[in-house]
């Protein structure tokens, strides 16, 4: 079971689908949310992860991409103790709560 599409059980980490007026509006953001939260960014990038060493090697591009750009490191692998934090505490510092 991966986020991968072409895994044998496929689990995707999030997605964006239509509601067609079928979804609970507390559960998903709109699109004009979703544009307004990345119009009113600042910064490039931001990991936030909890596997340090991946099979993948993801790390090695992620330090790669963080000599050209910076990029904010949230997680339990960060070095900064500032940024061990909660996954969704993380993503909601960097998005924003609605």
């Amino acid at each position: 079971m991966t986020y991968r599409a072409d895994s044998d059980i496929y689990y995707p980490h999030d997605t964006f689908v239509p509601c067609n007026g079928k979804c609970h509006v507390d559960e998903f953001w709109s699109e004009k949310e979703v544009l307004d939260k990345v119009r009113s960014k600042t910064k490039l990038a931001m990991k936030a992860f909890s596997d340090c060493y991946t099979s993948s090697k993801r790390e090695n591009l992620v330090a790669k991409l963080g000599r050209l750009v910076k990029i904010d490191l949230y997680g339990n692998c960060s070095d900064n103790a500032y940024t061990k934090c909660d996954f969704e505490y993380c993503l909601n510092q960097e998005l924003g709560e609605r």
